[in-house]
């Protein structure tokens, strides 16, 4: 966005309401801010009633991402749902549902099912949806732990930076899909944290039994190896 229009917006942030000449940036010709102004219009972030211009719930959403100072958009961490199905052999031990990953970052690493929340949605929302569409499966779900992972790379940039909400599956009814990015394999667990290509947040640190008393809450900052 243009930082004309940027700096309209950072004045309705104060204010209820304003006319044009509140509006306006002195540095500007009338001809000039009247089209920034009514590019944010046209955009849905202003709107005009009467004399005055108002932010609208989409400007207003939006500006609450602005930095003050900088007025640039503030990016936070990635919010996701990290989903490990598991289901009952016939010899009593679990087998473990992981994705392979088929596609760059972390190409070939080995992992839970994964994918963004919406926006407006709910983590079990999430969890449900994201389950069904990577696997086409159901499962009984259950939110028991809730992770940060921050990955850096070797001048300490971060590389990632994501929220995860994690579930246990248990129970799962429906025929596994195909699909281009990841490839579904049922991995028992006696095999499963042997592998040398499992992301290495999984190196030990979740043990899902389905009986979590107490939410877990991991802060975890490493190098991205495998980016």
């Amino acid at each position: 966005m243009h930082k004309h229009q940027l700096k309209i917006l950072n004045k309705l942030l104060y204010r209820d309401e304003g006319r044009f000449s509140d509006l306006k940036d002195t540095a500007l010709s009338s001809e000039h801010f009247t089209y920034h102004l009514s590019q944010l219009v046209d955009k849905g972030f202003v709107v005009k009633v009467g004399n005055l211009y108002q932010l609208t719930d989409k400007g207003k959403d939006f500006v609450g991402k602005l930095d003050e100072i900088t007025l640039e958009e503030e990016k936070g961490p990635k919010v996701s749902v990290l989903i490990f199905v598991r289901k009952r052999t016939n010899g009593g031990s679990y087998e473990y549902l992981m994705s392979k990953r088929m596609k760059r970052p972390y190409l070939g690493k080995i992992g839970g099912i994964t994918g963004k929340v919406r926006f407006g949605e709910t983590f079990y929302e999430a969890a449900a949806r994201e389950l069904l569409e990577e696997t086409g499966l159901k499962a009984g779900l259950k939110l028991c732990h809730v992770y940060h992972k921050v990955r850096k790379n070797r001048k300490g940039t971060p590389l990632q930076d994501s929220i995860f909400l994690i579930f246990l599956g248990e129970s799962p009814e429906g025929e596994l899909c195909l699909s281009k990015e990841a490839e579904l394999l049922w991995i028992e667990k006696k095999d499963l944290f042997t592998r040398d290509d499992l992301f290495d947040d999984l190196k030990g640190k979740w043990k899902l039994t389905g009986n979590e008393k107490t939410m877990k809450i991991v802060e975890d900052v490493g190098s991205a190896e495998g980016f």
